[in-house]
């Protein structure tokens, strides 16, 4: 037998378990949301959504998961993050939001607000370290 097909007909039971346990699992398991969990690929919940196709699919739909973040605009400001933080917002659903975002850059700052302003009806918790240029952002019209 090859190793692929050894390893391919191993039988986790981690994943025989029903979404919406591992759901509660993830969720539980999470580190607490104070401070919010800054985006990275060695935390919840990108961590999780990197083990397997099926945990990925489980932690994208846990809209919990996704209600809290912290966001450092990266030196220099990259617009992709930008995109992130919109669809991890995206991702938490109906569920009040945790915001932080720290920025310095008051263009970068401005396609923060904008991000997150989408969802200001679900702000429960924001922390904002910007420039008042930044922060007038947020009187506009959407």
């Amino acid at each position: 037998m090859t190793l692929q097909a050894e390893s391919d007909s191993i039988v986790y039971p981690v994943l025989s378990l029903p979404s919406e346990l591992a759901s509660f699992i993830f969720f539980h398991c999470t580190p607490s949301s104070t401070p919010p969990p800054q985006p990275s690929s060695l935390e919840s919940p990108l961590r999780l959504s990197q083990v397997c196709r099926h945990w990925r699919d489980i932690a994208i739909s846990t809209p919990e998961l996704w209600q809290c973040i912290a966001f450092v605009s990266p030196v220099p400001s990259d617009l992709r993050s930008v995109e992130m933080l919109g669809t991890w917002l995206s991702r938490s659903g109906r569920h009040p939001l945790n915001i932080s975002l720290d920025c310095v850059d008051p263009e970068y700052a401005s396609h923060l607000i904008d991000a997150c302003r989408v969802h200001a009806h679900r702000w429960q918790d924001t922390d904002l370290t910007l420039l008042a240029e930044a922060l007038a952002r947020l009187e506009d019209p959407l």
